[in-house]
């Protein structure tokens, strides 16, 4: 009976201390930012450098005649909602920043985590 009951209780107790996840989470599910801004090469290079600090991935610059679109996505799991928006805000402080917006990513990050 000993022998059964070390196992069983060893292993309710480690099942316990699991962190529950909701059955709808996908560790794969991101949200995407995306900013439109006057070119340049300052305003590209201290907006890269905000958007490393939420980690981003697949990072995409596009420079075309008169606007500058640059995209990032961010894991949801390895990002809060917030700590987005407060990146977002220091972003939309650079005074050649025209827009900042923040969305569920529909496609699937590339880059891995």
């Amino acid at each position: 009976m000993k022998k059964l009951f070390f196992p069983l209780l060893s292993f309710l107790f480690l099942a316990a201390c699991e962190v529950p996840r909701q059955a709808s989470e996908n560790m794969n599910d991101s949200y995407l930012m995306h900013i439109d801004c006057v070119p340049g090469a300052t305003t590209r290079n201290e907006v890269l450098l905000l958007l490393k600090r939420g980690h981003a991935r697949d990072v995409k610059v596009d420079e075309g005649g008169s606007s500058l679109m640059i995209e990032a996505a961010y894991y949801k799991a390895d990002n809060d909602i917030g700590f987005l928006q407060e990146i977002a805000d220091d972003i939309r402080l650079i005074s050649s920043v025209v827009e900042v917006d923040i969305r569920d990513n529909p496609n699937m990050v590339k880059q891995p985590r």
